[in-house]
């Protein structure tokens, strides 16, 4: 499995992160495979992950997924000028889910290794975490970029049957305690199912 590039989504929206624990508005994504449904911030733009081509009998492989990531702002508001929102309080923390062939793995400790295993990732929190009904494992980890970018991902990992998943949201390092409410009310909304009719991405409500 190309892990390195699942984990470098996350470490390039850090590279641009500078403001955590902002408002923000939920409507729930529904994944187009029919894997998972959970709420994200509204405003955000959404990209889907596709799956990885062909198997690798290493680890776990891509099955679907999205990215969930703010709109860059404009240069005007960068400014900070009068009547215009400074740089520094735009929301950058982005959201991910994927979803992962299981049948490798034993438990959700398995496949938080996915992360945790990487050069230069310091656990800060492990702990079990409510991920829809189900429990899951929770996991707090700051990390550097090459070019010394300092950054945290939040991680939920659970296992449900055959598919493992991984909902995480990067951010600026040390902003934990601001981004825990939003990311623990993602966690809360998650499904392992979409409704049979719904086919589109994203749809408002809960």
């Amino acid at each position: 499995m190309r892990r390195l590039a699942v984990l470098g989504v996350a470490v390039a929206l850090a590279l641009t992160a500078c403001g955590g624990g902002v408002h923000r508005e939920f409507a729930r994504y529904y994944d187009p495979s029919g894997l998972f449904s959970a709420v994200l911030p509204r405003d955000n733009q959404v990209r889907v992950l596709p799956p990885e081509e062909g198997r690798d009998q290493t680890g776990p492989q891509l099955l679907s997924g999205v990215q969930s990531v703010p709109v860059p702002p404009s240069p005007a508001q960068g400014l900070g000028g009068i009547g215009v929102e400074p740089l520094g309080t735009q929301d950058r923390t982005a959201y991910y889910v994927f979803a992962f062939t299981a049948d490798l793995l034993q438990d959700e400790e398995d496949l938080a290794r996915i992360y945790t295993s990487q050069p230069g990732v310091d656990v800060k929190v492990q702990e079990p975490v409510r991920i829809g009904d189900e429990t899951g494992l929770l996991v707090v980890a700051d990390s550097e970029t090459q070019g010394g970018v300092r950054f945290s991902v939040a991680s939920g990992f659970l296992l449900a049957g055959d598919v493992g998943y991984w909902i995480a949201a990067a951010f600026p390092a040390g902003q934990w305690e601001a981004e825990r409410e939003d990311f623990l009310k993602v966690l809360a909304s998650f499904r392992t199912e979409v409704p049979p009719a719904v086919s589109a991405i994203p749809v408002e409500g809960s």
